[in-house]
């Protein structure tokens, strides 16, 4: 998808008045653990503020680190099953490896 992608699924979003919670950007070098738990961390406190939706723009290796950081804030008791809505592009393969994470996945293709 990359800059220009993203750059006009903001734009989008605002035009329809959709408020976007948080905005991460991952490097391919950072360590995956530690940034996914600050993310999926950072996605928890938004949801109890009300939002659900998290849009993915990911390959699906840091997908699958993200969705295993929930499944430890789960693990804690601090994130339950279906809190969120996981809407992605053209990867199933980390949902399937995730069901109890992933519950109210939506991949298009």
């Amino acid at each position: 998808m990359g800059l220009e992608g993203f750059q006009e699924f903001e734009k989008q979003a605002s035009e329809h008045n959709i408020q976007i919670a948080v905005v991460e950007k991952v490097g391919i070098d950072e360590d995956m653990v530690p940034t996914m738990d600050i993310i999926a961390h950072r996605l928890k406190i938004k949801q109890n503020a009300g939002a659900r939706v998290v849009v993915l723009l990911l390959p699906p290796s840091q997908t699958s680190q993200l969705l295993s950081a929930v499944k430890r804030l789960q693990h804690l008791g601090r994130s339950h099953i279906g809190d969120f809505v996981w809407v992605a592009y053209d990867t199933l393969e980390p949902f399937q490896m995730f069901p109890d994470q992933s519950t109210g996945a939506l991949v298009l293709r």
